[in-house]
């Protein structure tokens, strides 16, 4: 586990083109994967919906009611007016709706109109990645219940994707939203001690052999463990590793056609 000596520059232009990229990724924001639900996504909200708003906020100053302009019709009819009330929220769900929609003023919003479980009228505001839960309307103004972020699991990005996701669906009655589970937790295992803060983890192929030992670095040194069926066997000392590390990087530096590691210790 040495970086080699004939290709010294290599190694040192190397890492620190690694530093960057890692200090790159603690500033910038990472994706993060969400649940779907398998039962109500957005085909289900669009089949199950009367009518289908793309809307923008009329009003200047957001206060207790809020007027909707509907831009297009995408399903059934729009009301000669429409508005939500916020007032008639909890005072914490109100004031985050006012924010959001304050804030975001200008863009679009996708509005969902049909009827509950009991029959009774109901809404959803798709509005800058929100969902809003709307109750039964006084008229053709919507009692604003709160933000639901329960329906991330439905839809969880970009209203503008959404529309575009709903016109899909209206246009073809064939249309397919993919649903794909890609990890399942399962209860938490101890891998080992550890002393001091963790630089970073990382899972390597040490052997090349698509067998995965997992490192952890830290500036009260490094450590290399080696899954097994119910633990995690500590293999730093019986691999000589030595390094403390408050950045590191693995990959085959000099060519030798095994893993080097690149540390640096401040």
């Amino acid at each position: 586990m040495r970086p080699g000596v004939a290709g010294r520059n290599d190694v040192v232009r190397r890492f620190l083109y690694f530093a960057f990229v890692v200090l790159a990724m603690v500033w910038l924001p990472l994706s993060a994967w969400g649940l779907i639900n398998p039962n109500f996504t957005p085909i289900h909200v669009t089949n199950d919906a009367d009518t289908i708003l793309v809307v923008k906020i009329k009003n200047k100053e957001i206060a207790q009611k809020v007027d909707l302009a509907v831009s297009e019709t995408l399903k059934g009819k729009a009301p000669s007016g429409l508005a939500i009330d916020l007032d008639k929220a909890d005072k914490q769900a109100g004031d985050e709706v006012r924010k959001q929609f304050t804030q975001f003023a200008g863009e679009e919003g996708l509005l969902f109109v049909g009827k509950d479980e009991k029959g009774n009228a109901c809404g959803f505001l798709h509005f800058h990645g929100k969902w809003m839960r709307l109750s039964p309307p006084d008229g053709e103004t919507f009692p604003l219940v709160g933000i639901d972020s329960n329906l991330d699991t439905t839809w969880s990005g970009g209203t503008d994707m959404l529309t575009r996701c709903v016109r899909y669906i209206l246009a073809d009655n064939n249309a397919t939203v993919p649903v794909q589970a890609r990890a399942s937790w399962q209860g938490a295992a101890k891998v080992g001690n550890f002393a001091g803060p963790a630089r970073d983890i990382a899972a390597i192929d040490l052997a090349g052999e698509g067998t995965y030992t997992l490192f952890v670095a830290g500036e009260k040194g490094d450590r290399l463990f080696k899954p097994g069926a119910d633990v995690f066997e500590d293999i730093t000392a019986k691999l000589k590793l030595q390094s403390s590390s408050r950045l590191a990087t693995w990959g085959n530096f000099n060519g030798e056609g095994r893993l080097d590691l690149a540390s640096y210790d401040g």
